[in-house]
């Protein structure tokens, strides 16, 4: 059910409903108010945000923010959650998008589908889905969109 919907409204919703499995942590949210409006199933896609929300939060420090940021690039829209937790060796980046994958040695829970339901559907939304080095330490997901000719608002 692709509809037009603003990232920061759904970024904000995501937080707003995990305040209690967020524990006080702070999420910071950069969005510039001249954002355009991306085409997304919004009951979907808010499990991939809060999935990787609350992915930053278990292996990061728990006083450690995280960070969510959205930038526009030509022809995309990017979405970056950002943790400052061990990060994710590079030996493993292409695996941790696969079903069951778990990294060696991470805290019992989760059976290692998170991501790679996360990963199909960005995907059914025409996007991509990365993981790389976070500046100053852990690891930054970066969630890539494509742009669409945006909606025609009413005037008045």
């Amino acid at each position: 059910d692709l509809q037009w919907h603003d990232i920061q409204e759904l970024i904000g919703y995501v937080i707003s409903r995990q305040q209690r499995s967020l524990k006080g942590r702070e999420v910071s949210v950069h969005v510039p108010e001249s954002m355009p409006l991306i085409r997304i199933d919004f009951k979907i896609f808010e499990q991939v945000i809060e999935n990787l929300i609350l992915n930053s939060c278990q292996y990061s420090p728990s006083m450690a923010p995280v960070m969510v940021t959205a930038r526009l690039m030509p022809e995309s829209l990017a979405i970056e959650i950002a943790d400052r937790g061990p990060g994710i060796p590079v030996q493993y980046r292409d695996k941790i998008f696969d079903k069951f994958f778990r990294l060696p040695n991470t805290p019992p829970g989760g059976i290692g589908l998170g991501l790679s339901v996360a990963k199909r559907i960005v995907e059914l939304h025409r996007g991509s889905i990365q993981v790389t080095d976070n500046e100053g330490g852990g690891c930054k997901f970066i969630i890539t969109l494509p742009l669409e000719q945006q909606p025609k608002m009413p005037e008045g």
